[in-house]
């Protein structure tokens, strides 16, 4: 599974721009796949994919990181639907446990 979504990420990569942002924020959990994190504003910000190097240092579906404050370093692509709809996908490929 890990292998589909590096190659998804690897195609999309190729095809579409990329934004790379970062923000600092507090991991809330996962849910049905996609992973919370709620920042200083209380503004919560979901990510729909994690690259295979963080989830090796930081293992984001334990308990053990829950509430814990990180940097994470996202992309922003947009991406295209079934119906030809724009949507942003959100990736994260960096993360920095503060401690």
């Amino acid at each position: 599974m890990k292998t589909l979504f590096i190659t998804i990420f690897a195609l999309i990569s190729l095809s579409a721009p990329v934004e790379t942002e970062t923000i600092t924020a507090v991991y809330d959990g996962m849910e049905e796949g996609t992973y919370y994190f709620t920042d200083e504003d209380e503004l919560v910000h979901s990510f729909d994919m994690v690259t295979d190097g963080v989830l090796t240092t930081y293992d984001l579906d334990s308990d053990a990181f829950h509430g814990k404050k990180f940097k994470v370093t996202y992309n922003t692509m947009t991406e295209i639907n079934e119906d030809d709809e724009e949507y942003d996908m959100h990736v994260i490929t960096k993360l920095e446990l503060i401690k």
